[in-house]
């Protein structure tokens, strides 16, 4: 594809800014979903089981996401569970995204200037009148017009602001939200694609007929006007002819079939490019008719498929709710979208919605906004069509979640595709301003810019650090209990168990009967050393468990009843436990490597080799399996794999205090104190009132013979322990050590 110097120019600034905006998400660790879906999710780790999950129903390429677990499966190929990989990616993709949003605008919405008298620059038809400015509506665009790229700055500004807006950072930042991200690129490539097939291209030496290059994106308008069959009718855009570019039109509809694979959200792409079609190529509609066929195969392909689709409307997987209260709540959460827009300081990962069973207030102003807006719509169609389509695609694009009940009501990864719509609507009221006030409009633009690309760089910060994210949604949406949950499982992998226990206690007050809840409230009880608390509330979970179906969760109740029973030297009761967790994935590397540690504690050698012989085998899904993937293989005497199984055990789960903890124990135990310093002081950075993690430091120092690091490490791990601690006798006995 061949792309011009101004356009490449463009993609390289588009580029530059989106790296400035987002260099600091780079390290930004797994969240929430990105835990079942990418870091515990073997589908993306094996394309043997990402085949088998497909071949068993082949509708899922559709229903299931398989074009986005791909782009994932390859993730995993190139970099494993290392996140910056993940990250760079998105980037990637939300920066291609903007400059296909650069280009649909440049080709179609604001076209080049007309020239006379024989200028370098671009060319359109005499006849053809660029369209009116954002609310400019008698016109007088004549002050921004002259010179090469005079309408590009207009193209680039929505693509800018759609790139920094600080809404996006959860579908950017946050992984697993790339399918907002990736389906919004397929849908403006599908548009950009159709237009391109289905539009005559203009031909360089004066030609009658109109010109088919091969595959490659060029500008519509070029240094010739048309004539004879395809020539333009008299209006922007419009065009007469037949014939159509066979490749672009495909790569139009595999780029609809990539979106709808990616997220279902991606079904409104026809409607869009109808809606595109009427506002800018058509004439206003007036030769929509003769174009029809062109968009008759999109509209099959939906209707094919709604045998499919209708399951999400009709009996929703993730939640039921009331059809009135669902709709009725979904237009507040419209408003709060475009509050958010507006004034993008109370982002949130997880909005707390409350429910509107009726016409309350709240329920009363969202619908008068909503029809208020589209009323403008109608309305500025025939004064300022740009405005007018920004406000339809909006609107079109948040329509799918009004018809599917999700778990929740609101999340921003959702108005990914609308924001482009809220970018050209805001992109056309500065240029507006700046057609008038032309100093003014240059300061408001540069101010937005800036301020956007600042506070997304503040949200990343947020992203860093996930007891920073949940305790910021806490904040912000006290009365939800998810937050709390994921918290406490934050606390506790940073050690942090007493803090873990009072927020999982918090959770239980407030009504939560989150399974999850009460695993990470046992979970901290058994860093805590108390281990009959621990297996009290695990066992009072039994029942629920028989009939939970997520496998996740049954894994991990399992995986922690069997480590309590490790903990209480009741191996064969652990090794139970641990079998259970083979039932549903019988290579489990933790499970295998556990059994085969539990084996090795009841003296049978053999059965221990056998197991760790079986976790070495295994396709390692987390940190804790590549753990005891490393254990294994340590203790099958293969070293090298072993130190390469620990280090891959913290690039997956870098913030996990358990598992850098048991990894620096391990180098300890294998002869490397520098490997084990580097990870306990990194531990002492994560948790600065973490006993261990100085003992640890301590003893790495000793094996090295630097006694007197040794000896401020172990002061700082008695301090730090209550007086009747039992660990303190362990910690003089060392300190001792280090007097010679």
């Amino acid at each position: 594809m061949k792309i011009t110097i101004r356009k490449r120019t463009v993609f390289i600034f588009l580029t530059l800014i989106g790296l400035l905006a987002y260099f600091n998400s780079f390290g930004v660790p797994f969240h929430y979903d990105d835990i079942y879906y990418l870091r515990e999710n073997l589908q993306i780790k094996s394309f043997d089981e990402f085949w088998n999950w497909l071949s068993i129903d082949y509708s899922t390429i559709f229903t299931g996401r398989a074009f986005l677990l791909f782009t994932f499966y390859l993730n995993y190929v190139i970099n494993g569970l290392d996140v910056f990989g993940y990250h760079i990616v998105n980037l990637l993709i939300h920066i291609s995204t903007a400059f296909l949003f650069y280009l649909l605008l440049a080709k179609y919405v604001y076209p080049p200037t007309p020239i006379k008298g024989g200028s370098n620059v671009s060319q359109a038809p005499e006849d053809i009148t660029p369209p009116s400015p954002p609310l400019n509506l008698r016109g007088g665009w004549e002050g921004l017009r002259g010179g090469r790229g005079s309408y590009d700055f207009v193209a680039i500004l929505p693509s800018t602001l759609f790139l920094l807006h600080p809404i996006n950072t959860e579908s950017v930042t946050y992984i697993s939200s790339r399918s907002s991200v990736l389906s919004a690129f397929f849908m403006l490539a599908s548009l950009l694609c159709f237009f391109r097939a289905t539009t005559p291209q203009p031909m360089k030496g004066g030609s009658n007929a109109p010109s088919y290059p091969p595959l490659k994106l060029s500008r519509i308008l070029d240094s010739q006007p048309r004539g004879g069959r395809g020539s333009y009718d008299g209006s922007a855009g419009a065009v007469i002819g037949e014939k159509v570019h066979a490749g672009f039109y495909a790569l139009s509809i595999i780029s609809f079939l990539l979106g709808l694979s990616t997220k279902e959200s991606a079904i409104v792409t026809p409607a869009l490019i109808l809606l595109f079609d009427i506002y800018f190529i058509s004439d206003k509609g007036k030769n929509i008719k003769s174009r029809l066929k062109y968009h008759l195969p999109f509209w099959i392909i939906i209707a094919a498929g709604f045998f499919y689709y209708t399951g999400y409307i009709t009996s929703p997987a993730m939640y039921d709710r009331a059809w009135q209260t669902h709709i009725l709540t979904e237009f507040k959460v419209f408003v709060e979208y475009l509050k958010l827009l507006i004034l993008p300081l109370n982002l949130n990962i997880d909005h707390h919605i409350k429910a509107s069973m009726t016409l309350d207030p709240s329920v009363i102003i969202s619908i008068v906004v909503i029809a208020g807006l589209l009323l403008l719509a109608i309305f500025l169609k025939g004064k300022n069509k740009v405005l007018s389509f920004s406000i339809l695609w909006f609107f079109l694009n948040l329509a799918p979640f009004m018809a599917i009940r999700l778990n929740d009501y609101m999340a921003e990864r959702w108005v990914y595709t609308a924001s482009l719509g809220f970018s050209l609507f805001i992109s056309g009221l500065l240029m507006g301003l700046t057609s008038k006030y032309k100093r003014i409009g240059v300061f408001t633009i540069t101010c937005v810019v800036i301020s956007f690309g600042i506070l997304t760089h503040m949200r990343n910060e947020i992203y860093k650090d996930p007891i920073l994210l949940w305790t910021d949604a806490i904040e912000k949406s006290p009365k939800k209990i998810r937050p709390y949950t994921n918290l406490c499982a934050s606390y506790v992998e940073r050690q942090q168990m007493d803090k873990a226990v009072e927020t999982c206690k918090t959770a239980i007050k407030k009504g939560s009967r989150q399974t999850e809840t009460y695993i990470n409230l046992a979970t901290a009880y058994f860093f805590k050393n108390d281990l009959n608390n621990a297996e009290s509330i695990l066992l009072s979970m039994a029942d629920a468990m028989r009939i939970k179906s997520d496998k996740s969760l049954f894994e991990i109740y399992h995986y922690n009843l069997g480590s309590i029973y490790k903990g209480k030297k009741e191996y064969n009761r652990a090794i139970g436990e641990y079998k259970e967790i083979l039932k549903m994935s019988p290579q489990s590397p933790a499970a295998l490597g556990l059994i085969a540690e539990c084996y090795y504690r009841l003296g049978l050698k053999d059965k221990a080799e056998e197991y760790s012989y079986l976790a070495t085998k295994g396709i390692p899904q987390n940190g804790e399996d590549y753990l005891m993937l490393a254990k294994s293989f340590l203790y099958l005497g293969e070293n090298r794999k072993g130190i390469e199984s620990l280090n891959k055990a913290i690039i997956t789960d870098p913030l996990n205090g358990n598992i850098r903890y048991s990894v620096a124990t391990l180098f300890l135990e294998v002869g490397n104190p520098d490997g084990a310093y580097k990870h306990f002081s990194v531990m002492a950075k994560l948790s600065p009132n973490y006993s261990p993690a100085y003992s640890g430091m301590g003893k790495a120092m000793l094996a090295t013979g630097n006694l007197r690091e040794a000896s401020k490490h172990f002061n700082k791990a008695l301090s730090l322990l209550p007086p009747g601690s039992p660990e303190r006798k362990e910690l003089l006995e060392l300190l001792d050590k280090t007097k010679g």
